[in-house]
């Protein structure tokens, strides 16, 4: 299911939060959940998330690891970092101006990227990063899409799950504003036959 306006406006207020803790949902996943385009991962509330899912959450939040022996017992647990740092993050937001995806004009309420997930070794900085509004970015990690980033070529390439580049097109021109370009043409007389 794809993110709503208010799942972005709750993500930022909470994110301000001064008590981390308030704002942290605790997830239970298999390493290969978080690696593989495999398995599934539960909220300590029983909800499920695909793998896809969990990666998109975890592109740019707190992340805490706890390690479990064979019956399932807690035996270590990690400190808890963030992925994307605050001074990451704003020069991000100078170098992207907005949502990347080509078209999109949101500048608020954006997400970090990883454009090669941390989980397979990709780096957390700048030349892997970018800003996608949550729409776009539940499209690149659960709709199918693919994006491409690379020094040479500084827009992303997005890549429609066919595969085919993705290029906007100017939006179509409403019927009352086409007709305006047609003034010079005669109209039809009624065929009185």
């Amino acid at each position: 299911m794809p993110p709503t306006p208010w799942s972005s406006c709750c993500g930022q207020a909470l994110a301000a939060d001064s008590d981390a803790d308030r704002a942290t949902v605790v997830v239970h996943a298999d390493a290969s959940a978080l690696v593989a385009l495999e398995g599934s991962a539960l909220t300590e509330e029983g909800f499920a998330l695909s793998s896809e899912a969990l990666r998109r959450s975890c592109c740019d939040c707190r992340l805490q690891i706890v390690a479990h022996d064979n019956d399932g017992e807690a035996i270590g647990m990690g400190r808890v970092s963030r992925s994307v740092s605050r001074w990451l993050v704003r020069q991000l937001r100078a170098r992207d101006q907005g949502c990347v995806f080509p078209g999109c004009n949101r500048k608020r309420y954006l997400q970090s990227h990883h454009v090669w997930h941390w989980t397979k070794g990709g780096p957390t900085d700048l030349d892997n990063l970018c800003l996608l509004c949550g729409y776009h970015h539940y499209l690149v990690h659960e709709g199918g899409w693919e994006m491409k980033i690379g020094k040479a070529e500084p827009p992303p390439v997005f890549y429609r799950p066919n595969g085919l580049v993705f290029e906007p097109a100017p939006e179509p021109l409403c019927d009352d504003i086409f007709s305006r370009f047609l003034w010079d043409v005669e109209p039809e007389a009624p065929d009185t036959s």
